[in-house]
């Protein structure tokens, strides 16, 4: 199995949920959270880190980072924040869209995560997980045994 589900790509998939969140933010009445935005700031900073980390190591390890393209990875990435995450490109996406959901302080754009982790399991990362499973057998059996999905 070659191919994904995928069809709307996670950086779009995160800008779309960006969008979402801000029209509930600007045109929905505001169901208010008790957040304060050090808090906010502190989630989009572990979140920019988070992905920044795990770009570097994909791109140190000459290894692709196109969500479209899992089976070309020359290399199974275990090290660093893949000891912690399966997913932290991903897992970094998700703490910059909570830390908009704390800055704007309206709990119905929980809806915007939500639906980007919804998404991602069944359109990207199953099928992903899929192809690595045939792609490094054995090693990434074993790695998804050690680490957990997302947390």
């Amino acid at each position: 199995m070659q191919r994904l589900e995928l069809l709307i790509p996670p950086p779009i998939v995160a800008l779309l949920c960006v969008g979402m969140m801000w029209y509930i933010h600007r045109y929905l009445p505001v169901i208010p959270l008790t957040v304060w935005l050090p808090f906010s700031l502190v989630l989009g900073i572990v979140g920019g880190i988070c992905g920044a980390w795990a770009l570097w190591l994909f791109v140190r390890q000459h290894t692709t980072i196109n969500p479209h393209t899992p089976h070309k990875s020359s290399q199974l990435v275990t090290r660093g924040s893949y000891r912690i995450t399966r997913n932290p490109m991903y897992l970094g996406v998700l703490c910059f869209l909570l830390a908009l959901t704390t800055v704007w302080q309206n709990l119905a754009t929980l809806a915007g995560p939500l639906i980007f982790v919804l998404y991602l399991n069944r359109f990207q990362i199953q099928p992903e997980e899929r192809i690595l499973r045939e792609r490094f057998g054995q090693a990434y059996m074993d790695y998804c045994e050690r680490v957990r999905r997302w947390l």
